[in-house]
């Protein structure tokens, strides 16, 4: 598997486990374009948090490598890596 598909499959992974603690208004959408933070953000600051240490478990079960994704500075950067899933997928792959 090359790093794209890895990154595909860890994200897909976290969102499937994410969404199992979710109602069905707050459901993340595997679409990559759906702001994650921000204004018209799915998730609140705790909300990003908990779906990043999913990521972050997701990594090393799909990757067999360790990734720390969490980031303060992150946190209030609406144009940062946590902005959407596609931000997150190329961040993902940067670190692996």
């Amino acid at each position: 598997m090359n790093k794209n598909e890895i990154a595909n499959k860890i994200i897909n992974s976290a969102i499937e486990e994410f969404n199992e603690f979710l109602d069905s208004t707050s459901k993340l959408n595997p679409g990559y374009n759906e702001e994650l933070i921000g204004s018209n953000g799915k998730l609140d600051s705790l909300g990003i948090i908990m779906f990043i240490g999913t990521l972050e478990s997701k990594s090393l079960e799909h990757a067999q490598k360790e990734i720390a994704l969490l980031n303060q500075d992150y946190l209030v950067d609406t144009s940062g890596p946590y902005k959407n899933l596609h931000s997150i997928e190329d961040h993902i792959i940067s670190l692996l």
